[in-house]
């Protein structure tokens, strides 16, 4: 999946809203500009700052997973060390189950350069 911010961002976190097929192998890749194949990594299921919990919304299991960016400093203070990125790419690896992947909400949050 990719999504276009349309505009430059830092990102600061994600949110990724599974149903039970969930993936445990993932990464985010941010890029400038759409002409460019090559992304920047910024996130990955593999941070220590992951949070998971399975819970059931609407009769569907949903296994959700919160991820933070940790920046250098307190608070916004480090966030000049991170680069910009306008178009946000989901990469799955490998999915959790035999079902492949299902995802129901993806949400990113950051602030606008």
């Amino acid at each position: 999946l990719e999504i276009d911010l349309e505009r430059p961002c830092i990102i600061m976190s994600t949110l990724i809203d599974f149903e039970v097929a969930y993936s445990r192998d993932w990464s985010m890749q941010g890029k400038v500009d759409s002409s460019s194949d090559a992304g920047v990594d910024l996130i990955t299921s593999k941070s220590p700052s992951l949070q998971q919990r399975r819970v059931k919304l609407e009769n569907y299991e949903h296994v959700i997973q919160f991820v933070n960016i940790t920046f250098q400093g307190h608070g916004h203070a480090g966030i000049s060390q991170k680069r910009a990125v306008r178009f946000v790419r989901l990469l799955i690896h490998s999915p959790s189950t035999r079902w492949g992947t299902s995802i129901w909400r993806w949400q990113i949050y950051g602030v606008e350069v």
